[in-house]
């Protein structure tokens, strides 16, 4: 059923259900010989377009290779409010999925570079995305982001290989009186763990991770062809405003100085690449600084040329390298 409003130029759609079968993509300079494949898709539930506008209610579409779930009102245009002003969507809107992981990679073995004997029999991707307005008395905005990657296994010549957590993200992103903030961001798995938050006036992360189980387990399912990577990283990174400002999405956001910085060391680092001798130092360190200027995004009109060198270059940067008390200072 659908019903169009000349008023708002909208489109009401009432799905009781519509299915389609034998969809294909193919692409040789994308993905090669290989070819994505859903045999069966349908979607039902209630949908309202508009040229800016789509509202969503219990709308689901469900296929052979995932299914989703949205609810809520999602403004186009505060898309442009979103990556030029970095502003949260003012519109409140659910939308949850899950991806079947196995039957997606079986399609991809050449893009993959998968092992020639092996047959991926489960794993799936998991995403919820919850956009929302605070109440009267806290007002703002809010947005979740969860991604989870869970059980991905796969059978290589008679032997069982399992993958159980590949790896989480989860974040948390608020405005309030045009305050953005950071309150969770995290990473969560066996080769890498990554957790941190802040604001535009500061923000700092932590990182650890594992080089040699990230290598294992990617290569127990990508021929990896000789590459080996090893080394127990861990640091820190980050940023901060200069002294006395403090950023406001309310205010024009350009020009602002801030200072980057991180600092990263790496354990009995180890690199092997195909070709190429072993590298294997006993230590490496990392540190890096920049100082910079924001740049509020311009989207230049329809017909128009934009000049890159009219954008405003960061006013400097340091890299330091050290490796068995030898010091590179770049920068």
């Amino acid at each position: 059923k659908a019903q169009y409003h000349a008023a708002d130029q909208s489109v009401l759609l009432e799905v009781n259900r519509v299915d389609a079968e034998a969809i294909g993509f193919a692409s040789p300079n994308m993905i090669g010989p290989d070819q994505i494949r859903i045999d069966r898709v349908g979607a039902v539930g209630e949908l309202q377009l508009t040229p800016n506008l789509i509202f969503a209610k219990t709308f689901s579409v469900n296929s052979d290779v995932g299914k989703l779930t949205a609810n809520g009102k999602f403004d186009l245009n505060q898309l442009t409010q979103l990556t030029q002003q970095g502003r949260l969507i003012d519109s409140s809107f659910q939308m949850d999925g899950t991806i079947d992981l196995a039957k997606i990679v079986k399609m991809l073995p050449a893009t993959l570079q998968l092992h020639q004997d092996l047959e991926v029999t489960a794993g799936t991707v998991s995403f919820q995305v919850n956009s929302q307005r605070e109440t009267d008395q806290n007002p703002g905005r809010r947005l979740v982001v969860n991604v989870d990657t869970a059980n991905l296994r796969a059978n290589r010549s008679g032997k069982e290989v399992v993958w159980a957590k590949p790896i989480r993200l989860v974040g948390t992103f608020a405005e309030t009186n045009g305050q953005l903030s950071i309150e969770n961001l995290t990473c969560e798995s066996e080769f890498l763990n990554l957790k941190g938050g802040g604001n535009l006036q500061s923000a700092s992360f932590e990182t650890d991770g594992d080089l040699s189980i990230l290598t294992e387990r990617v290569g127990q399912f990508v021929d990896l062809d000789g590459t080996k990577l090893a080394g127990l990283v861990s640091g820190k990174f980050g940023w901060q405003a200069e002294a006395g400002v403090r950023p406001n999405l309310a205010d024009p956001f350009e020009n602002l100085p801030l200072q980057i910085g991180g600092n990263f060391s790496i354990d009995k680092p180890l690199i092997e690449l195909p070709g190429v001798p072993r590298w294997q130092p006993s230590e490496l360190n990392v540190k890096f600084s920049a100082d910079a200027l924001t740049r509020r995004r311009q989207t230049p009109a329809i017909g128009t040329i934009s000049d890159p060198t009219q954008q405003p270059a960061a006013p400097g940067y340091a890299l330091r390298l050290e490796q068995g008390g030898v010091q590179v200072d770049i920068g």
